[in-house]
């Protein structure tokens, strides 16, 4: 990586070095994966580390070792962005991809992940307990937490404001998992889960034990969980997608315009799931919607959608002003 025009051969070499919050640490294309030193790579001050790849479609460069957000005390605060990176853990045993913890004097943090993708993590892909904000755009985060020691959801974020967009969240978790499957949203004693607004969205194949899950939600909501406010929800969710097998939503999520499970009454303008709705490309590695008519269902009228290209950069809305439930836009 380098910052600064100069050459580092371990990233917390490279992050010692960054002394303003619009350095950029940037990972050059490589046949090598990219590791710190087996341990995580602490970040305590504002930084965007970014892999190089020519277009989208090309792979992006991989990091191996987890990384860790801790502000600390002081003034301003720790703005971590991740794009355009593969992340997964093989030097650091049964951790988290990134981890974003604050106490309640530390300095206002946040996380952005853009572009990216986090698989086979041992434990949660990413996880903020009291952080400010965590931002997920066009990523997918995918086959995480599956070890049977792993408690906590692929997506575990308690407190602040949550924005996810044009993103897969799939096949995380297990059976042991109290704590969510996909996405797991909740408060932290420092600090409330403010909002959370989820839009072309894919949910879909994770796995929980849900009788972990909090006292009055016993729905199966291992795809998604959000806990409720004074009896008012936190979350939002539109245009997405949420399908597995049959399960319950818990009450702290409003769904509209989005394809649910089969017998959910909730929200409006929602598509039941049926046996061949939706049809995905590959149920065991590929999220993305079959370029076939069974999908024909999940396009729906709307000629200013919220995020106006898709988690490939494809354009939405249709030239008829239409868009595709979920992170991807069929392309005809």
């Amino acid at each position: 990586g380098a910052t600064g025009g100069k050459a580092y051969c371990r990233l917390d070499q490279a992050f010692t070095a960054v002394s303003a919050s619009k350095d950029i640490i940037l990972l050059r294309a490589s046949a090598n994966d990219y590791q710190n030193d087996g341990n995580s790579l602490v970040i305590n001050k504002s930084v965007r580390i970014v892999g190089e790849r020519k277009t989208r479609t090309d792979a992006a460069p991989q990091f191996t070792d987890p990384i860790e957000v801790k502000p600390g005390g002081g003034a301003g605060e720790v703005q971590l962005a991740v794009e355009d990176l593969n992340l997964t853990v093989k030097n650091a045993g049964n951790t988290v991809g990134i981890f974003c913890s604050r106490q309640s004097t530390d300095r206002t943090a946040g996380v952005t992940l853009r572009w990216s993708r986090i698989e086979n993590v041992p434990l949660s892909a990413l996880r903020s307990e009291g952080c400010n904000s965590v931002t997920i755009l066009s990523s997918v985060i995918q086959k995480n937490a599956q070890v049977l020691v792993s408690g906590y959801a692929g997506v575990f974020i308690l407190g602040g404001e949550v924005k996810i967009a044009n993103s897969i969240i799939a096949l995380n978790g297990n059976v042991n998992a109290a704590k969510g499957g996909g996405l797991y949203l909740a408060s932290h004693p420092i600090l409330s889960l403010i909002k959370a607004d989820l839009a072309f969205v894919t949910l879909t194949g994770n796995v929980c034990n849900p009788a972990g899950m909090m006292t009055g939600d016993s729905g199966k909501a291992c795809d998604l969980y959000s806990e409720l406010a004074m009896g008012m929800p936190f979350a939002t969710m539109s245009y997405s997608i949420l399908a597995g097998a049959s399960k319950d939503i818990v009450t702290g999520v409003i769904i509209n315009n989005s394809l649910v499970p089969a017998g959910y009454n909730g929200g409006t303008g929602n598509i039941p799931q049926t046996a061949t709705l939706p049809t995905f490309v590959n149920l065991a590695s590929d999220f993305h919607l079959a370029n076939s008519a069974e999908n024909n269902p999940l396009r729906l009228q709307n000629a200013s959608p919220s995020e106006v290209t898709d988690i490939d950069g494809d354009p939405r809305p249709t030239s008829d002003s239409k868009v595709d439930v979920g992170a991807d836009q069929r392309v005809p």
